[in-house]
């Protein structure tokens, strides 16, 4: 009895430290990227009067952005929307690669067809 109680509080603790450690992590990863397109001039950009580097406002901007869609949607909405947001993502990085650097990088216009659709 007591092993399979200890072995539940070790998954317990373990559950948590990852999902707090995602939940830390991803809006670190999305406002890199998002810096990152914004210095390649491919995501607009506005300071708001904030001191300090693009990528500290995108970071601001991340988590006012998540707390604003936790206030106002459901856990199980904000989940739909952001698989809906990926996939669009996914494909459109699938049509710029078939349009635009297929012949480049030799890829297969089957495996990109069939990504995409």
């Amino acid at each position: 009895m007591i092993r399979q109680s200890l072995g539940l509080w070790v998954t317990v603790i373990l559950a948590i430290i990852a999902t707090v450690s995602g939940v830390i992590a991803s809006p670190f990863a999305v406002s890199r990227m998002l810096a990152m397109l914004t210095d390649m001039k491919l995501a607009p950009h506005s300071h708001f009067g904030m001191p300090g580097s693009v990528h500290q406002h995108v970071l601001v901007y991340t988590i006012a952005l998540a707390m604003f869609l936790a206030v106002f949607f459901y856990l199980s909405r904000i989940a739909s929307l952001g698989a809906l947001f990926y996939l669009c993502m996914d494909i459109a990085v699938h049509w710029g690669v078939l349009r635009y650097l297929r012949k480049e990088i030799h890829a297969n216009i089957f495996i990109l067809s069939f990504a995409i659709v």
